[in-house]
Parts: structure tokens; C-alpha cells; sequence
């Protein structure tokens, strides 16, 4: 049981987001504010309020965020746009149709699901009540709890520069959790034990190889990887991008980064960044979109490709018995849950089960026999394939949107690094039900840009050429997808750096300047 300060700690993080983030720039406050709570604050408690969402670490995150909107738009007279910050986009709906699209399968096909569920279930000596209509209000609740970070990064995180503020916080974030995972991963994982009273999950899962999985403060040694794999593939687009004096330390981050990660003995997410290493250093621009929009791709048609055995499950289980025998093992048995789960799916696949573990499997004893790991199949299984389409659409559509549009013009490194970031986590996904917060903060953030990008664009064509006059309309306005010049003052000034103003330059080091694809 969580002790006293937990609960203090939940309650307090948003008066303490206020008074310690409120002098940063309004999207470096938001990063600090929601990273901040996913990892300092416990797991425990959640506090089930009535008719309203549970009040846990994610929503006291989202709280942070909104205390620091109101600041900027109160005390500070606005979101300013300049000195360091990055303009807003206006209104809080996305205006992108495939978002509006997504939106509403989230929240009408959650409510069609209840709906269509009324029935009770027997198994056994286990019985499952259908679902009411009550069900419904505490169903859009939660979805509509969920989508606030992407609304939130949609919405203030669309700008390079504040996307930059995000990448800076996700390195640094890292940098400093690095070294609490370190002292576990000697000492074994009591941190929380120690500090909250409690141990959020199984003991024996975060015993590996003669050693530790450390987890710090996070529910499982899986979200802790998994941040730092993502962090580490951050590292490496921001080394790449720097200036020639800063590319040494930048690199060495990474590199620590690593280190840890390796020393986190968590085979999926050390696999994820051998991989896509490599592609953040090497590739150019359109190369690394490309690679982006092909995981995104395969992730979300995933359902199709695992239920007509076009995923080569047998060559993976076999790469991964020469690392090692036991996580072959237990990958092989995800996978084979995997196949129970689409079983008993398909028989409701466009709305699914609905929520209360209608959606898992049991024997005739009534014994429950699931061991839910993806999130893809959780997804599949509540909703089916509207939930699933519509959920996993907010966070593949705008990689492969972005992607499209750097065929044309080059993108530049923070929409890389970001796209890179979440397929990243996409491929997590598959096995693990890492779903946190910061996957909603990218996937707003890159949809942000997108939508930016598209705002853009008829202010671009009304700066074009007059063919009689020979001159232009007006201003050309800088495109959201290059890094815009930053004149001499701005670039002495960017050439300094500070704590949550990165300068990303060109793969070449010159500011200014696109990076070619």
C-alpha cells in the first residue's frame, strides 16, 4: 500500500510543476510538467472518483500542463511568439479530417461497443455482467482522458522550436533518471519500495540474468527501456544536428544512455535501438521518414498481418533464442497468447468485447488464461478494429502524412527525430502495452506540425511571383519543415544553447540550412 508522501506527491505535483516550470518557455514547462510526473510520481493511488476519471500520475500530469497554460495566457499576457517561443496553434479541435475521423471512432465505436455488449458472460464459475449505459459516460471519460496529451501537444508542441523544447526534455529527462536506474540495477529495484511504501508490480519479473531490471518509479522495468531506448534515438538526432563543438558531449550522452539501457537487460527495447540507431546517424532526411512510415505502416495493418501468418513469428523466436533461451521463451509465449486473444476476437471484430476483462480468454473452469501484454491486442480486443484503427490512426497516420510531404520538401532534424521516436515506440507496442504519455505527446506533436504545415501553405501561395508585375504578394513565410535562418544575432545566440533550447542545425553543421534528403 502506498504510504503518506504518495499521496502527497500525487496531489502536489501541479502546484510544484507550477512554481518550479512557470519561468520556462511555455512548451519546455508542458514537456517537464507530464515527463516530470510519469517519473517521479507512484503508480499508486489512483483515486476512483464518481462519474469523473481516476485521479492517478497521468491525469496529475495533464493538471501540471493546464495550470501552466493558464499562466501563460493569464499572468504572462499570452503565448508569446518570439524570445525563444514558439506561437500556438489556435482552438483545441484538430482541423485535420483524419484526426477528426479517428476522434470520433474513438469515442462512437466506445459507445457502440457498450452497447452492443449488454449481454452477460459465463464461464465456468465465472459469470461477467454485460454493460450499462453507465458504462458509456465512464468510457468516453477515459478515452477523452487519454487523448488530452495529444490535444495538448497538438496544440502548443506543433512548432519546430517547441518541438525542440520536447526532444531537450526527453534527453535530459533520461539523463538524469539514468543514474537512479544505475544505483538499481547494483542495488536491486527499492527505490519505490523505499520512498511510496510499495512495489508497483511482480518482483520476479525484474530478476534477470544474475541481476536486476531496474524500474525507479514507473509501474515496470519494460516503460523504463522503453524511455530510455527512445531517449537514447533522441540523443543521437540532436548529436547529429549540433554544431561541431557540441556533437563530442551530445554523443557521449548517447552513448551513457546506452550503456544503461544494455544494463536495463530488456531485450525488445535494446533491439529497437540497435536497429534504428544506425538510421538516425547514417540515413539521410527522406530516408529516415521513409524508414518511420514503414513501421507505421506494418503497425497498423499488424491485425491483418499476424492473423494470415504473414508475420515471420517463427525466424524471430529463433533470432532471439541465439541472445538467449529465456526471453525466447517468453516471447514465443506472447505470441501464442497473442493467438488465443485473436481467436476470441474474431468472433466481434468491428467493436469487440468491450471493457471489465470481457475480452480475455477462459478455460471451462472459469479459470482466466490470459496473459494481456500488447497493447495492439488489449485495443483489438475492446474495441476491434474501430478502436483499434482509430487509436493506432492518430499515432501511424501523421508519420506516414509527414513522410509523404518530405518526398517533397526536406523535413528537417527535430521531425526526424520525432518520427523515428515513435515508430520507435510503435514497435514496442506490438508485445509490451508501453502506451504512455509521451507516445501521445509525439504523435500530437507530429500532427501539430503537419496541420502547421498545411496552415502554411496558402500563406506561401499568396507570396508567389505576380507574372505581370514581376514581384511578390507579400512576405514568404518561413515552411514549419525547414529550420528557419537565424541571422547573425540569432545564430551567436543559438551557438550558446541553454538547458531547453537546443539548436538543431543542419546534418552538416551549418545552420540555416535543410538537410538533404
Amino acid at each position: 500500500m502506498p504510504n503518506a508522501f504518495a499521496y502527497v506527491m500525487i496531489f502536489a505535483w501541479p502546484v510544484f510543476s507550477l512554481a518550479a516550470f512557470r519561468r520556462l518557455p511555455l512548451p519546455a514547462g508542458i514537456s517537464a510538467a507530464i515527463l516530470g510526473a510519469l517519473l517521479l510520481l507512484p503508480e499508486q493511488p489512483v483515486i476512483d472518483l464518481p462519474m469523473l476519471p481516476a485521479y492517478d500520475k497521468a491525469l496529475a500530469g495533464m493538471v501540471a500542463a493546464f495550470l501552466l497554460i493558464r499562466h501563460a495566457t493569464t499572468v504572462r499576457g499570452g503565448h508569446r511568439s518570439g524570445a525563444g517561443e514558439a506561437a500556438s496553434l489556435s482552438g483545441w479541435l484538430p482541423r485535420e479530417t483524419w484526426v477528426r475521423i479517428c476522434f470520433l471512432g474513438i469515442f462512437c465505436g466506445s459507445a457502440i461497443t457498450v452497447i452492443l455488449n449488454d449481454e452477460p458472460l459465463v464461464y465456468g464459475t465465472t459469470v461477467l455482467p454485460g454493460l450499462t449505459y453507465y458504462d458509456v459516460l465512464s468510457a468516453l471519460l477515459t478515452q477523452g482522458v487519454l487523448l488530452l496529451p495529444f490535444l495538448i501537444a497538438r496544440k502548443y508542441l506543433a512548432s519546430p522550436q517547441a518541438q525542440r523544447y520536447l526532444l531537450t526534455a526527453f534527453v535530459i529527462a533520461a539523463l538524469i533518471y539514468a543514474f537512479p536506474a544505475l544505483w538499481e540495477v547494483r542495488m536491486s529495484p527499492q527505490l519505490n519500495r523505499q520512498i511510496y511504501g510499495f512495489f508497483p508490480h511482480s518482483w520476479i519479473q525484474h530478476i534477470r540474468q544474475g541481476g536486476f531490471r531496474p524500474l525507479v518509479f514507473m509501474n515496470h522495468g519494460l516503460q523504463l527501456s522503453l524511455f530510455l531506448s527512445l531517449a537514447f534515438l533522441g540523443a543521437l538526432a540532436w548529436a547529429r544536428s549540433a554544431s561541431q563543438d557540441r556533437k563530442a558531449r551530445l554523443y557521449a550522452i548517447a552513448g551513457f544512455l546506452f550503456v544503461t539501457l544494455v544494463l536495463s537487460k530488456s531485450l525488445g527495447a535494446l533491439a529497437v535501438a540497435v536497429l534504428l540507431g544506425p538510421v538516425v546517424v547514417l540515413a539521410p532526411g527522406r530516408m529516415q521518414m521513409l524508414a518511420a512510415a514503414g513501421i507505421a505502416a506494418i503497425t497498423l495493418t499488424y491485425p491483418v498481418l499476424r492473423g494470415n501468418q504473414l508475420v515471420p513469428v517463427e525466424s524471430v523466436v529463433s533470432f532471439a533464442a541465439q541472445i538467449s533461451t529465456d526471453r525466447a521463451g517468453s516471447l514465443e509465449y506472447r505470441l501464442n497468447q497473442e493467438d488465443i486473444m485473436l481467436e476470441k476476437a474474431r468472433q466481434k471484430p468491428v467493436f469487440g468485447w468491450g471493457s471489465w476483462g470481457r475480452w480475455r480468454v477462459f478455460d471451462e473452469a472459469g479459470r482466466d488464461i490470459t496473459v494481456s501484454d500488447g497493447a495492439w491486442a488489449i485495443l483489438f480486443g475492446t474495441g476491434g478494429w474501430v478502436l483499434y484503427l482509430s487509436t493506432f490512426g492518430l499515432f501511424c497516420l501523421p508519420i506516414l502524412l509527414l513522410a509523404r510531404r518530405a518526398l517533397r520538401e526536406p523535413p528537417d532534424a527535430v521531425t526526424c527525430a520525432l518520427s523515428i521516436m515513435l515508430a520507435a515506440n510503435m514497435i514496442d507496442l506490438i508485445p509490451n502495452s508501453g502506451l504512455l504519455s509521451f507516445t501521445w505527446l509525439m504523435a500530437g506533436a507530429l500532427t501539430g506540425r503537419l496541420e502547421l504545415a498545411r496552415v502554411a501553405a496558402p500563406e506561401a501561395a499568396k507570396a508567389t511571383p505576380d507574372p505581370v508585375r514581376g514581384t511578390h504578394a507579400g512576405p514568404v513565410p518561413a515552411s514549419p519543415f525547414r529550420p528557419p535562418s537565424p541571422g547573425p544575432a540569432r545564430a551567436a545566440q543559438d551557438h550558446k544553447g541553454s538547458l531547453f533550447a537546443p539548436r538543431l542545425h543542419s546534418a552538416k553543421g551549418r545552420p540555416g540550412q535543410p538537410r538533404r534528403g
